[in-house]
């Protein structure tokens, strides 16, 4: 079995940059939108529709990573569920969700399709919020970057992607923010093996077990009943998951030169010497060195398979990240 896939090293070796890896920098994600779901019924609302249990959101709690599924089980949108306040009273909530920005509509549609006669008000406030994430050396260890301001908490999914946040538009949050900020964002997630956004987890395709939700902490086995739940809990409690979705390197003949032309794109499917399907492509880097991949456990994870996107000569290496727990690669998914 491969090493571990550390922040550090593992990041370092697929080319990030090494000021990343020494200095904390903050990230304003354009990609992400917000929407507002507000009103006395708004978390009894979200517990039928989404993976996570709305329970625990209080005011100013810890967001929750979750995610909407189908009545089949896959995936529709991840999301982060922010509980800023609720009225005097104590019975009105207000929850943002973080939420890709192209699909809101789309998002916004299928929770209205279950709103009913909920005391509940939904709308699309991205023009009155942004995203901002912060990361890099010791993301870990909780530590504002601008303690005047108040809205970062630790990312839910894996402590070491650091900080996240929703903040008004009106508010700078930290000083960054710029797109090179956002790209060297996107190789720090990716580098640890985390998926995010309906590209990535694909609309109505994905499982939420191959696609780490439980191990990212976006799924409760214990709140009850939420669309889609069925097939959720029947994959967990089989035990039985054979692809995930882990960190790619690519190369050319075991290198890591690439050549111009390759032309790597998320679905691209990826292959064993013997011409076996392994898996797919999530998610590639923009110098196409580094991204992420759903594939087959137990020929991801043996260092004597070679594994080839679209049997052409591009490698791919893959490894298990730091955060997985040990049952995850045990060799004892069967064919």
């Amino acid at each position: 079995t491969l090493p571990p896939f550390t922040m550090a090293h593992g990041l370092s070796k697929l080319g990030v940059a090494a000021s990343t890896l020494a200095t904390r920098k903050c990230a304003r994600l354009s990609g992400r939108g917000v929407v507002r779901i507000e009103g006395r019924d708004s978390l009894s609302f979200l517990q039928g529709l989404v993976t996570n249990d709305t329970s625990q959101l209080g005011p100013a709690s810890t967001p929750l990573y979750a995610a909407f599924l189908t009545p089949h089980g896959r995936v529709l949108f991840d999301v982060f569920l922010h509980s800023f306040f609720t009225s005097g009273d104590g019975d009105r909530h207000t929850v943002l969700g973080d939420v890709d920005k192209e699909y809101l509509p789309e998002l916004l549609a299928h929770i209205k399709k279950y709103k009913l006669r909920a005391n509940v008000d939904i709308a699309d406030v991205s023009d009155e919020f942004s995203v901002w994430a912060n990361f890099g050396c010791h993301a870990d260890q909780y530590s504002e970057p601008n303690p005047e301001i108040r809205g970062w908490f630790q990312d839910p999914r894996v402590k070491e992607l650091g900080l996240r946040g929703i903040f008004s538009n009106n508010v700078i949050p930290a000083q960054g923010g710029s797109s090179e900020a956002e790209h060297e964002y996107y190789l720090w997630r990716t580098g640890a093996g985390v998926a995010e956004g309906p590209v990535e987890i694909p609309i109505g395709k994905a499982l939420p077990l191959e696609y780490n939700l439980e191990g990212l902490s976006a799924i409760s086995f214990y709140k009850g009943c939420y669309l889609g739940q069925e097939l959720t809990a029947r994959s967990y409690f089989r035990g039985v998951v054979r692809k995930r979705v882990m960190p790619i390197r690519l190369g050319v003949h075991g290198t890591s030169a690439l050549m111009d032309s390759m032309d790597v794109v998320p679905g691209n499917n990826i292959y064993s010497e013997q011409g076996k399907k392994l898996g797919r492509v999530c998610t590639v880097s923009t110098d196409f060195r580094q991204g992420l991949a759903l594939l087959r456990l137990k020929q991801a994870l043996n260092p004597q398979e070679t594994l080839r996107i679209n049997n052409s000569a591009l490698v791919v290496h893959a490894r298990r990240p730091f955060w997985w727990p040990r049952k995850w690669f045990r060799d004892d998914a069967s064919e």
